[in-house]
């Protein structure tokens, strides 16, 4: 069963399968079907299912541009605005614009007479000008603001770039000729689109230490996991950052938007923070680290026998680790390695990769409790595991109940429980897989004839018991038994017909204080071991014989028994030495 996000994956996929050409669809559905951990023919079938493969409409390009007139000089800046790059450019001319305004019959307004009249482009830039609508001001950025991080792995930078040096025909690296590429050639153009390199660059805010993944195709969720993924994972004591991030720090591309990176995030207690659109200096380290990569790395290519990928990425972690180790990073006085080393114990949480990637491919998993209160999951790494989750029942849960189970990324094969309570508060509990001897059985299950112990009641089992011993006012769950097959009438402390007298009287619970500690419940086998502790020789005597006096006393016994039984097991099994025979005496007396 896939996830919501893994569904929205789906739709993605489609669509780039599309528009995509014939030869390119097997390593589309080959990346899809490593990014959801599944065969590609499981793949194509959601596919089919989820998608229809039907390509939706293609959105128009003037989307969202108002049609709505202002003022004149109001109409002609947001004409610039609109139409300039992304470098910050303008490329309509004011008397561009003007041009085209006239074209549609929009001419500016004379504020005396209220007539349409042509005026000069410099009077349109001077009231530009005047209302503060020329590009000079517009182009402004806004103040930026300072912030620090704490520590090492409190805030990491992810930020994807197409590497324009490179680009991948038939899965070999080769180096783009400028002229070639960008001379009135858009077939090669074209051709680097579909064969385009992309660089993934992570760096830690704290230490500036700089992370650098390439990779193949566009900017996506499995592009962004992979970079994650290898990231997190440790790899050499020359490469020491690794480890789980709290925050993690990313534009809103739609590869870091993607629900697969949300639920990977959340899974490992990731803070996902988004920028504002336009505003890269809000992670403005990471985009410093592309242009330390693209000059001091990258601008060494061109002299370089570089032909697979592969080489590209070791060359490239050849150059980061000795960057990392030796440039200083100014605001420090440090080099990034020995700034990140200074991480302590609590801030590195670690992860195996092997781990991570099950995460990244965990779909909603759920299991329903057997009769003996155990959980089965299976995975890649660990294989089939089983749970004993018997301290659900301390929330009211029973066999037969299905929960939602999570892998715990830093303690795996542990796994992590979820269950809703019905005032709707979510509990999670952390259990480790059981142990088996090498004849299947548990390692902690008692063994036989040596000590008994049964399942731990649950909460509705302990509750029943006590609405027992408390309508027959009895001390344990035998005497209330004995009492209820007498057919002795329980409440008998209680007039049910109170009500109708004359005088009523107002009966009510009795009040509890509010810490009070309720007395612990033993099985036999407990009450067993606590009276061999107080009377260790006086036990071992006889433990056949002492095990079955207990036995007569019942199953199970409140805490508070424990002295009255150890009095009496003390004066049943002691064997009196000072009686004096009289027998004996008369006879001597004779």
């Amino acid at each position: 069963m896939l996830t919501c996000e893994q569904k929205k994956e789906l739709h993605g996929i489609a669509d780039k399968l599309k528009s995509a050409q014939v030869r390119e669809r097997k390593t589309l559905l080959e990346n899809a079907a490593d990014l959801l951990g599944i065969s590609v023919k499981s793949v194509r079938r959601y596919l089919a299912q989820e998608t229809g493969w039907k390509p939706e409409r293609k959105t128009r390009r003037d989307k969202g541009v108002s049609n709505v007139s202002q003022d004149y000089a109001m109409l002609v800046a947001g004409i610039q605005q609109t139409g300039k790059r992304a470098t910050g450019k303008v490329l309509n001319s004011v008397n561009s614009v003007q041009n085209i305004l006239a074209g549609n019959g929009i001419l500016p307004v004379d504020a005396k007479t209220g007539e349409a009249k042509t005026v000069s482009a410099s009077t349109v830039r001077r009231a530009m000008k005047n209302y503060h609508l020329d590009n000079s001001v517009l182009k402004k950025s806004t103040p930026a603001v300072a912030q620090k991080s704490l520590h090492p792995n409190h805030v990491w930078e992810l930020d994807a770039s197409v590497c324009v040096l490179f680009y991948l025909p038939n899965g070999k690296v080769k180096s783009v000729d400028d002229k070639k590429a960008y001379k009135n050639k858009p077939e090669t153009l074209e051709k680097i689109g579909r064969d385009k390199v992309i660089r993934y660059v992570i760096t830690d805010h704290y230490s500036g230490f700089i992370f650098v993944r390439y990779s193949t195709g566009a900017e996506d969720a499995k592009g962004v996991l992979d970079t994650l993924i290898q990231a997190i994972s440790k790899r050499s004591e020359y490469d020491p950052m690794h480890g789980v991030p709290e925050i993690l720090v990313m534009d809103k591309g739609a590869g870091n938007k993607s629900g697969m990176i949300h639920a990977f995030c959340e899974n490992l207690g990731i803070q996902t923070v988004f920028h504002k659109t336009g505003n890269p200096r809000a992670k403005g380290q990471v985009e410093n680290a592309q242009n330390l990569v693209e000059k001091n790395f990258e601008g060494r290519l061109r002299f370089s026998n570089i032909t697979s990928l592969q080489e590209l990425q070791a060359a490239c972690d050849k150059w980061r680790i000795h960057f990392n180790a030796r440039e200083i990073l100014r605001r420090a006085s440090k080099t990034r390695a020995s700034l990140w080393t200074s991480i302590s114990q609590e801030h590195l949480k670690t992860c195996e990769k092997d781990v991570l990637r099950e995460i990244a491919c965990w779909k909603n998993v759920t299991r329903k409790i057997d009769g003996n209160f155990e959980i089965s999951v299976a995975t890649k790494k660990f294989g089939k595991q089983i749970y004993d989750v018997s301290a659900l029942s301390l929330y009211g849960i029973s066999n037969g109940y299905e929960v939602s189970v999570l892998l715990n990324p830093f303690t795996a094969p542990d796994i992590t429980v979820k269950f809703q309570q019905p005032d709707g508060t979510l509990v999670q509990m952390d259990f480790s897989p059981l142990v088996f001897d090498e004849a299947g059985f548990r390692a902690d299950a008692p063994v036989i004839g040596e000590a008994f112990d049964a399942h731990k009641k649950t909460e509705a089992e302990n509750a029943l018991e006590k609405i027992e011993k408390l309508a027959f006012d009895a001390q344990t769950s035998k005497e209330a038994e004995i009492k209820k097959q007498k057919g002795d009438r329980p409440f008998q402390n209680i007039d049910f017909m109170a009500d109708i007298k004359k005088s009523p009287a107002y009966l009510h619970a009795a009040g509890k204080p509010v810490f009070e500690k309720e007395p612990q419940v033993l099985s036999q086998t407990q009450m067993a071991m606590a009276i061999k502790d107080r009377l260790p020789e006086l036990w071992m005597k006889n433990p056949r014989k002492a095990m079955e006096w207990l036995n007569g006393k019942g199953k199970s016994f409140e805490e508070t028994m424990l002295d009255d039984l150890v009095a009496e097991f003390k004066e049943t099994f002691e064997i009196k030495t000072n009686i004096i025979n009289f027998r004996e005496v008369s006879k001597c007396a004779g």
